[in-house]
């Protein structure tokens, strides 16, 4: 095993030594490994599915870290290495050491602990400076994960990525100072680091977050801007729709925390979006609102024609019928029909009961030699679950 520095060579000696001597007092079952080392929340043991983003509202507060292993090889040793800007994270203080191998019942030897350089036990190293928080330990057992340690950070304004130092080779991560290790054998692992945000910022959403119109109308949308660390800023809103849609944003200014209405129309149906970008001097946000744009619903229309006719007592004539769906209709229609006024001998029709939605049929009006001479309109309703349509036509009886 080889650093590239002699102080924490000699460092790694005596710790891979500790390791191997103390491993040979208990040794746990082993588990499948994925090898994962990580920053992780207090309180928990395990790594976050991905790299965690942390926020603090106030300057001057704390915030406290875990640094976890997951399903790694067997291992009862470790010397990590965390570093932060140490003017948005100072590292305050070190706490639960080992946890891991004490919730297993071991005993936790601590070789270094040392924090922005300064030793608070054992020695540091020569990586070891401003923003580093070193911690290297050994158990008499060992496991496959769990928590290794907390770290505690004095909160100033701006923002730090959580990571590891470098400048360390032949480690279990080749360049990153993270060395896990089974009896004095280094185990290769991946590093998963987080971030810090104190930075003023804002946040911006869509309430709701999807809009469903009819063509030819409006639909309207709230944007939040939520102000983030004190941020006081003033947000420029644009509203760039897909081809298709019209959108637009008011008002186009929010300072701070504020909301702005967006409004959407289209012509045609189909699905759309629009993105609304917020944007205050190098700080850029945007959120997508769908718009769903439907046509009218199915329907169809009937026509009598002609619109008027005549007969003799005795005869009869024919109406045309014509269906016609629209917008997808495709449904079969119910006929009907009713003259008025009804009257003894007055006339009677016969049409077909029941007709497709793209149909042309015919309605046959008669009259008998005793039919009374006169007038009579004749309604022609079509049905199709809840929707009716009617037309009318005129029958003139004569002698």
């Amino acid at each position: 095993m080889k650093w590239q520095s002699p102080s924490r060579q000699i460092l790694l000696i005596c710790f891979l030594i500790l390791s191997a001597s103390l491993l040979s007092l208990s040794i746990q079952p082993a588990h499948a490994a994925s090898n994962l080392v990580c920053i992780g929340l207090t309180g928990s043991n395990v790594c976050p599915t991905s790299p965690l983003a942390f926020t603090h509202p106030s300057f001057g507060q704390g915030l406290e870290i875990a640094v976890n292993v997951e399903n790694s090889s067997s291992f009862n040793a470790f010397d990590i290495a965390i570093k932060a800007d140490p003017t948005v994270l100072n590292g305050t203080n070190i706490l639960n050491v080992g946890d891991t191998f004490r919730a297993s019942g071991g005993i936790v030897s601590i070789a270094s602990e040392c924090i922005n350089g300064h030793p608070i036990q054992g020695n540091c190293s020569s990586q070891d400076g401003p923003g580093v928080v070193h911690v290297a330990a050994a158990s008499n057992i060992v496991v496959t994960g769990g928590h290794l340690f907390n770290v505690t950070y004095h909160i100033g304004t701006g923002s730090t990525p959580i990571a590891y130092q470098t400048g360390c080779t032949n480690t279990s991560n080749d360049g990153n100072c993270v060395t896990i290790v089974s009896a004095g054998t280094v185990i290769p692992e991946t590093l998963q680091a987080a971030t810090f945000n104190n930075a003023p910022d804002f946040t911006i959403n869509s309430n709701p977050s999807s809009i469903n119109i009819a063509i030819n109308t409006t639909g309207t949308a709230t944007i939040v801007i939520a102000a983030v660390n004190g941020f006081t800023g003033t947000i420029s809103l644009t509203a760039s729709p897909s081809p298709g849609l019209t959108a637009n944003v008011s008002p186009h200014n929010v300072t701070g925390s504020g909301s702005s209405t967006l409004t959407v129309s289209a012509g045609n149906a189909g699905s759309y979006n629009v993105t609304v970008t917020g944007t205050s001097g190098s700080l850029s946000h945007s959120t997508v609102v769908s718009v769903v744009v439907t046509g009218p619903p199915p329907d169809f229309t009937i026509t009598v024609t002609p619109s008027s006719q005549s007969l003799r007592r005795g005869s009869s004539t024919m109406f045309t019928i014509a269906v016609k769906g629209s917008n997808g209709f495709n449904l079969t229609v119910n006929l009907g029909a009713r003259i008025s006024p009804l009257v003894n001998h007055s006339p009677t029709e016969s049409l077909p009961s029941t007709v497709g939605p793209y149909s042309t049929s015919t309605m046959t009006v008669s009259s008998q030699r005793n039919t009374t001479v006169g007038s009579y309109t004749i309604t022609v309703t079509a049905m199709s679950g809840s929707l009716s349509h009617s037309a009318v036509v005129t029958v003139t009886v004569t002698k």
